[in-house]
């Protein structure tokens, strides 16, 4: 046992902290010929806007990028909408990919271009969405709708590694016990979630870590944000940076397409 209860719940992170929008999504000319001549038509269904193109590209730290493009609109606003996303992740459930950006044009919102980027990754990829490790009120909006969508799957998830469940028996007597009433305590909230294990990922001790599913739902009123269904449960899918310690114990949104 490495620590007391602490738990990492997905950052409520100000507007502020991204502004995106299309001064985001501008592209140079020759980066943007080149998406162009390698995209694809999106498919009808996938957003309300016809005649779009989708293309991917490499970016940063080992990730990809998915973009939607307008190919009428003029050279500086063709690109509407993006999704930046981080393809090595230490996930059970494979492939996964976390989003790290995702933005869209002012002009073009409401027009479900976000739906569609996550649609490519859900329904092309069949690749299990997890939601970043910070999410601005429009993210959260976002989540809200891909969670009233019935052809989606969402749910919340508690990573929890290993050595959490194991106490050092060398420790002095009263230390002992204490670990022994935090693990029973881990386990009383992971069991007061349903126990639905995902899987386990790592191999080293120090590594290896457990995931179990929990249920959302939609916080009602006019906020647009998921929240454990499990009312009276201590886990909580959204916090402030401020409430956060250090990770041993990290909640987070998923989502897969149904089959």
């Amino acid at each position: 046992m490495r620590a007391q209860e602490i738990i990492t719940e997905v950052d409520i992170e100000p507007t502020s902290g991204f502004r995106g929008g299309k001064r985001s999504l501008y592209k140079p000319e020759r980066i943007l010929l080149t998406m162009i001549m390698n995209a694809d038509p999106l498919p009808p269904g996938y957003c309300k806007m016809p005649g779009l193109l989708y293309a991917r590209q490499g970016a940063r730290f080992d990730g990809k990028s998915i973009a939607i493009i307008k190919p009428d609109n003029p050279i500086s606003e063709k690109v509407i909408g993006e999704l930046t996303l981080l393809t090595n992740v230490d996930f059970p459930l494979q492939p996964s990919y976390q989003v790290s950006t995702i933005t869209v044009n002012e002009d073009y919102r409401g027009q479900g271009i976000a739906q569609a980027l996550y649609r490519i990754v859900l329904d092309m990829d069949k690749a299990t969405l997890l939601a970043g490790s910070s999410q601005t009120a429009g993210g959260r909006r976002n989540w809200a709708s891909l969670f009233n969508n019935p052809n989606v799957d969402v749910e919340g998830y508690v990573s929890v590694f290993d050595a959490e469940f194991e106490a050092n028996t060398t420790a002095e007597p009263k230390e002992l016990r204490k670990q022994y009433k935090a693990i029973d305590k881990l386990i009383e909230n992971l069991m007061h979630l349903g126990w639905d294990y995902i899987g386990s990922t790592g191999t080293h001790a120090s590594t290896k870590k457990h995931a179990f599913a929990f249920p959302v739902t939609e916080l009602p009123g006019a906020k647009k944000e998921l929240a454990n269904a499990i009312a009276d449960s201590k886990i909580k899918v959204y916090t402030r940076p401020s409430e956060n310690y250090e990770s041993v114990f990290q909640t987070g949104l998923m989502a897969r397409w149904k089959e």
